[in-house]
């Protein structure tokens, strides 16, 4: 999976079935959402997944507020 800037927006390209298939959105999180919600769909433990994916978030969330508090 790689990702690149096309006009100010994001490009995400992902091996597909043999060749690669790719989407362009407006932001870095859209981007960065659409990638977590592939990750989970293609999960073998999708709740567990999920719970991964809202602790990690959550604890970059926290960080980054802590950050800008500085």
């Amino acid at each position: 999976m790689s990702g690149m800037n096309v006009s100010g927006m994001i490009m995400v390209q992902e091996a597909q079935r043999g060749g690669f298939e790719a989407h362009v959105y407006p932001s870095r999180v859209e981007a960065a959402i659409q990638l977590l919600r592939v990750a989970i769909r293609r999960s073998t433990n999708e709740i567990a997944t999920i719970e991964e994916v809202e602790s990690m978030v959550a604890e970059l969330v926290a960080d980054e507020r802590k950050f800008l508090e500085e």
